[in-house]
């Protein structure tokens, strides 16, 4: 028996495959924060964790929220970060993983269900890293 990935466009397939993730910043310290050429920041740092965990590393592209959710919702990227709230008005058209902190959430693709639960068990698991790199960065250490 075959069984097809549980991804709507096969993301998750294709981060296999290529080995890079996707990733449109939007700058908002402390989840990203714009340094020179590198990226940093709360959110930049777990999806490094998250994408050498899928044998993968991050492709950043920098821009507004409105140009990379519409890159999202037509799977021209594989996440979207930039501290988003779960209430996003975005939320009608991409796939958001749970709260990991707050109401802080990483945006995907629509219907990329296997994309987002390997995320979501990947940002519980690490919630508590993620919380204290959260009030370091806001303690400005």
């Amino acid at each position: 028996m075959l069984f097809r990935s549980a991804d709507q466009k096969g993301t998750v397939d294709r981060i296999a495959r290529t080995h890079e993730v996707r990733v449109g910043l939007v700058e908002n310290p402390p989840f990203v924060i714009r340094d020179g050429d590198e990226p940093r920041g709360v959110e930049v740092e777990a999806i490094k964790n998250f994408a050498a965990s899928q044998n993968a590393h991050p492709v950043w592209t920098w821009g507004g929220e409105q140009k990379l959710m519409r890159q999202l919702e037509h799977f021209e990227m594989d996440l979207v970060a930039g501290g988003i709230e779960e209430n996003t008005p975005w939320s009608k058209y991409i796939g958001l993983t749970s709260t990991y902190v707050d109401d802080q959430v990483i945006a995907t693709p629509p219907g990329e269900n296997q994309l987002i639960k390997r995320l979501d068990e990947f940002l519980g698991q690490n919630k508590s890293q993620i919380q204290a790199d959260l009030a370091r960065t806001r303690n400005g250490q």
